[in-house]
């Protein structure tokens, strides 16, 4: 038995839209790359505050304890 190929599935226009893109290179150093503009904006938010508040709170604890 063999599956009944549709209409959708002759059309090309159709195989174009659902063809995964290519992966550039740059996207295996920078994961954000290939993602959209939003999500890159929300990755670089998170990202910066997750620095932000490791490094004060590395600056408070070397302040507090006296340790380099």
């Amino acid at each position: 038995m063999s599956p009944k190929s549709t209409e959708a599935d002759l059309d090309p226009s159709t195989q174009a839209i659902q063809k995964e893109p290519k992966r550039k290179w740059v996207s295996y150093i920078w994961d954000t790359f290939d993602k959209s503009p939003e999500e890159r904006r929300l990755l670089f938010k998170l990202d910066s505050a997750v620095l932000t508040f490791a490094s004060l709170g590395k600056l408070c604890c070397a302040i507090l304890c006296k340790q380099p």
